[in-house]
């Protein structure tokens, strides 16, 4: 119970903060430098991008039998 438990509120907080991220780019791209609001967006999807493929491809290369 304390697995499941655990494992749904890890999913609950994980979606809080992958949607809120953004957001608070936007909102300090847009006090500390306006011209790179679309840099932080960028950048941000493309490091989300790149930890899936970094996590794809360990399950790729490590053996199975573990």
């Amino acid at each position: 119970y304390f697995l499941a438990a655990g494992r749904f509120l890890y999913g609950i907080f994980m979606t809080m903060s992958l949607a809120m991220t953004p957001n608070v780019l936007n909102r300090m791209s847009k006090i500390y430098n306006p011209s790179i609001k679309g840099t932080l967006g960028s950048f941000n999807q493309l490091l989300i991008v790149f930890g899936i493929i970094v996590s794809y491809m360990m399950a790729y290369i490590l053996p199975k039998n573990i």
